[in-house]
């Protein structure tokens, strides 16, 4: 080794063995054998020094524009295309070396040396069509197919609100099933921080102190900024006013207004609401005068939501554990690959296993997709998965069972969409299972036939639950919304005669501004209190799929897809997900359940039919009481 080559100290990162550290004894034992074999002394002599070889021209190449790599920046770069063949590589090289220079021009970099996060960057724009070997090194850390299914209880990590600095942090401790009677406040004093710094982030808006600091005055015209007075500040404060808190009922039939420091008693006589559902627990703007300690509220309204494109992406609260440069080149691999071939998810919900018009409608489904060689990247069914009520007996668990024992006959008849298609079952509220929100997967001894024979193919998610495909943030969401909504809500918003698609804009505009999947009270719907941070609409997905008993729709608000499956067993209704269509990206289709020999179907997916167990284990239930947000 030249001693005045100024590329010799990266000799070490690239060798497997270090000629500093000796081996153990035990390695040192298995390379004599090895040696004395014949084995290693030829070839793997041979890998080392073509990596060696690599190594020097990658810096050599990288010294003569005046720069050094860190060992690590080295280490990923002789990385990325030491896969690819001598030509290759060498055009990759010459790539890199463009890219380089224009980052160098574009950056104005301080420093001479390139480190890995630079490195990486660089590397995710040259990924491209032909860059086989640079993209299967970038890309093998990141989930299959760039697609990975999110559990609500263990792939979230808790953040909430530092006031002190204005960001997302981590929680000082980890979310638990069993959590104090305190938790429960805490969980609308988050709700509370979380809708707060979103109005913070809005330009209409702005909190009564800063004004008062800054002498700005209210102003006027198309875009008028709004001043919000915190309810603290109303008492002796004469006009109008504009705030925002928690609506509550302290005492019978009087609604109170609170904040994490005061609460006023509502005059709710003159009020009405400006679109969406407001309910007991909504967290609104209110807009009234005080009088005698009582506010007068003439308006109430969600707080506006924040479109997808504007919403903040860091830190992750979405969920996966994926890096922002990991982030960053799956939107660069996305918008590269070309429109139809980023994926199609087929998205169906009533999907009932103990009806045969149920399999006669998947069948012509999976058949129709293999005829055309179309393979869609996930099917998403939602429960309800049986018709009929479940109860925890014997003969209820092997009829459920046996539902997904034929699903699994299904999936065999069609081997195409098991090796290259994922299945993501979402269980709905009559399924077996905890009552509560997030509702944790179904249990393995209803459905472990299904995990044994596909482990790879079939995932058993929450409900709601969350799906990143490349960049795009998806969450699923199976539960009666209207009827809920439309049943606890304040104020009659709409007509009895209204018509279906403004009853349907009403229910996503209540979730949006809301910030949650379900903004009911939560003695209407039971809520794992350490976990509510999972069911928030912030940052706003890219789209949201809800399995509702309603007529289908879809429709965008605030850059955000809303899509409404509605029932598949009863009137062979789905929907077509395809993340690369710019305009639409949902398609609403239907399927026969003309009638099909189930008898040879079953025959067809071979002997691995497995007979239903008769028994069942019980599962608990939860619940939540009715206190304040205020300890």
């Amino acid at each position: 080794m030249d001693e005045d080559d100024p590329f010799a100290d990266l000799d070490d990162v690239f060798n497997d063995q270090s000629s500093q550290a000796p081996p153990p004894p035990q390695q040192q034992q298995q390379q004599s054998q090895r040696a004395a074999d014949g084995d290693g002394d030829g070839e793997g002599r041979d890998e080392r020094e073509r990596r060696q070889k690599l190594q020097r021209d990658i810096c050599r190449a990288i010294g003569q524009l005046g720069f050094q790599l860190r060992p690590q920046a080295a280490n990923q770069i002789c990385a990325a295309v030491r896969a690819a063949t001598d030509e290759e590589r060498e055009q990759m090289l010459q790539r890199f070396i463009e890219k380089l220079q224009a980052y160098v021009q574009r950056r104005r970099l301080q420093s001479s040396t390139i480190d890995e996060a630079v490195a990486r960057e660089i590397l995710q724009q040259c990924v491209g069509s032909s860059d086989v070997g640079s993209f299967r090194e970038l890309t093998a850390h990141l989930p299959k197919d760039c697609l990975a299914v999110i559990n609500l209880y263990r792939d979230v990590v808790k953040h909430q609100f530092d006031s002190g600095t204005r960001t997302f942090v981590p929680a000082r401790r980890p979310p638990s099933l069993c959590s104090a009677a305190d938790n429960r406040n805490q969980l609308f004093r988050d709700r509370y921080n979380l809708i707060k710094y979103r109005l913070g982030r809005d330009e209409r808006f702005r909190d009564a102190m800063e004004v008062e600091r800054r002498g700005l005055l209210r102003a006027s015209g198309a875009d008028p900024s709004l001043v919000l007075t915190p309810v603290e500040g109303l008492l002796g404060n004469p006009g109008r006013k504009l705030t925002y808190g928690f609506l509550t009922r302290l005492e019978e039939d009087r609604f109170f207004l609170e904040d994490p420091h005061r609460n006023i008693p509502l005059n709710l006589d003159r009020a009405h609401s400006i679109g969406g559902y407001i309910m007991e627990e909504s967290f609104v703007l209110a807009e009234g005068e005080v009088h005698n300690g009582v506010l007068h509220v003439g308006a109430l309204s969600l707080p506006p939501a924040e479109s997808c494109a504007n919403c903040p992406r860091e830190p992750n609260l979405f969920g996966a554990k994926v890096s922002k440069a990991d982030r960053e080149l799956m939107r660069e691999l996305d918008a590269r690959c070309p429109a139809h071939m980023r994926g199609i998810f087929v998205v169906c919900s009533e999907v009932h296993l103990d009806r045969e018009e149920t399999f006669c409608r998947l069948h012509n489904l999976c058949k129709g997709f293999v005829i055309s060689g179309g393979i869609p990247t996930g099917f998403i069914l939602m429960g309800n998965f049986s018709s009929q009520p479940f109860f925890r007996t014997a003969a209820c668990v092997r009829a459920y069972r046996g539902g997904f024992e034929k699903l699994r006959e299904l999936m065999q008849a069609f081997p195409q969409l098991t090796e290259n298609t994922r299945w993501i079952i979402v269980p709905g509220p009559s399924d077996p299972g905890c009552d509560v929100l997030p509702r944790p997967p179904l249990a393995e001894y209803l459905t472990d036939y299904l995990r044994m024979h596909f482990p790879d193919s079939v995932e058993m998610a929450t409900n709601p639950c969350r799906v990143r495909h490349f960049h795009r943030e998806i969450v699923v969401f199976r539960q009666n919304l209207h009827r809920l909504l439309h049943r606890f809500a304040l104020f009659a918003n709409l007509d009895p005669g209204a018509k279906d698609k403004d009853r349907h804009m009403e229910v996503v505009r209540t979730l949006a501004d809301s910030g949650h999947v379900c903004p009911v009270p939560l003695k209407v719907r039971s809520v794992v209190w350490d976990f509510d941070y999972t069911l928030a609409l912030y940052p706003m997905p890219h789209t949201v799929l809800l399995g509702d008993m309603t007529s289908p729709f879809q429709t965008t608000y605030e850059g955000t897809l809303f899509c409404n499956t509605g029932q598949f067993t009863r009137d062979g209704v789905f929907f077509l997900y395809r993340p690369g269509h710019a305009s639409g990206e949902m398609d609403e289709s239907f399927v026969s359940d003309e009638d099909i020999d189930m008898d040879t179907l079953h025959e067809g997916a071979g002997e691995g039919a497995g007979q239903g167990e008769e028994e069942g284990e019980q599962q608990d239930n939860g619940g939540g009481e009715n206190d304040t947000m205020q300890q």
